[in-house]
């Protein structure tokens, strides 16, 4: 059995990575390990306006509309920011997505797992010339010219490629979602409470409509807590969450650390939580699997057209030119400094973030905001300087000009 392109997880980044490919007329097969798509959800189900766009994605496949976001510190500080944003029904919108890789004409497998990769040669490199699955019990050999590994925390394929994909503890948070009817919120405004004794960690609050939310925390793992416990410790305790009903909800880790060093090895290409590219303080990621599915799946067309496996690298660079890099490599640096401080001083420095924030009307969780706090300089400048990619990041981009700029002598 042989494909052009096998793309390993039915999340949105494979799908979009399946879609885009079989538009184009390539040979497509997408597996799922589970019987159904979109479930269990592990989401806080908000999906940027613009992505909608970017995708064609329609607004009557969503629940309400958004455009107000509030972010609350420990005490109580509020920044407003205006975002216009979507709620989702992640069942339904990851089924439409794989729908949509189907009409294009791609093969979906569900219960099925990739076991193993095959060895393989072409022009004279060393690539993985197919994936052996489990589809049903049964395994099955199937040749690809190209492997798309969409299978999310610490990528099994990764693994089976020889690359350490296993997080560091730090590096990823515990998170609990769940949808939850009967809560008395306020329509079209979205918030994030942030929480003084996991801080940076915080509660969403996404209303969905008629009386029902996606409420859920995440958090880092400082503390020994499972996060449905603290979930429902907080559902008790905030007034607009008391009488509500949990529908369902879902746990697990979410990545909070730097994106892999490469997001190809010889013809696998890496999108979204396989290749760690969520936002490493807000955890949030379904915008960046997304692109980087779109992105992936673009280089590999042209891989094939071409008959030319060294064309893959060049998705690594096109994700470097998109905003998402150089942010997930500022957010990695402020999540540093908040674990090298102690409870006191987190909050403090929290508390410093929002006046900043609230004064200047701008996301609180920026690095010109961090270096504007005098007493962080140094411990930020460690943290720079002990991370080699930070260190090579750092020096090439803002954070020297604006520690220069804040009076600050030192040299990376």
């Amino acid at each position: 059995m042989k494909y052009d392109i096998v793309v390993i997880g039915g999340g949105p980044g494979g799908a979009v990575a399946a879609k885009t490919c079989a538009e184009k007329g390539l040979n497509v097969l997408l597996i799922e390990k589970r019987s159904r798509i979109g479930d269990p959800v592990r989401c806080g189900e908000l999906i940027p306006g613009y992505i909608l766009k970017e995708f064609d994605i329609g607004i009557k496949d969503c629940y309400n509309e958004a455009s107000n976001f509030e972010w609350v510190s420990p005490e109580k500080q509020k920044v407003c920011f205006n975002f216009l944003c979507y709620m989702l029904d992640r069942r339904v919108f990851d089924s439409d997505l794989v729908s949509r890789a189907e009409d294009a004409g791609a093969d979906v497998w569900l219960k099925s797992r990739a076991s193993g990769l095959i060895p393989g040669e072409r022009e004279g490199k060393s690539v993985f010339s197919g994936i052996k699955i489990s589809k049903y019990g049964e395994n099955v050999d199937v040749r690809a010219d190209i492997i798309v590994a969409a299978d999310g925390v610490e990528s099994q394929v990764g693994r089976m490629a020889g690359i350490d994909t296993s997080l560091k503890l730090k590096d990823i948070a515990s998170a609990a979602a769940a949808v939850v009817k009967g809560v008395n919120t306020e329509e079209g405004v979205l918030k994030n409470y942030y929480l003084r004794d996991f801080a940076p960690g915080y509660l969403w609050i996404f209303p969905k409509g008629e009386n029902k939310a996606n409420v859920g925390v995440g958090f880092l793992p400082t503390k020994k807590i499972k996060p449905i416990t603290l979930l429902k410790y907080y559902m008790k305790k905030m007034v607009e969450l008391r009488e509500g009903k949990i529908c369902y909800y879902t746990s697990g880790g979410v990545p909070m650390a730097l994106r892999l060093e490469k997001l190809f090895f010889k013809n696998i290409l890496f999108v979204g939580d396989a290749a760690r590219l969520s936002d490493p303080i807000s955890g949030a990621g379904l915008s960046q699997a997304m692109v980087s599915g779109k992105l992936a799946a673009d280089t590999a067309v042209k891989s094939i057209e071409y008959d030319d496996v060294n064309i893959l690298k060049n998705y690594d660079w096109q994700w470097e030119r998109k905003i998402y890099e150089s942010w997930q490599f500022e957010q990695y640096t402020i999540k540093e400094l908040f674990l090298s401080m102690d409870t006191y001083s987190r909050l403090k420095f929290l508390e410093g973030l929002w006046s900043t924030a609230a004064r200047e009307r701008v996301y609180p969780f920026r690095l010109s905001n961090v270096i504007k706090q005098r007493n962080t300089q140094l411990k930020l400048l460690k943290i720079l300087i002990q991370n080699n990619r930070l260190r090579r990041w750092a020096a090439l981009g803002e954070p020297l000009r604006w520690l220069r700029r804040r009076g600050a002598s030192w040299k990376l």
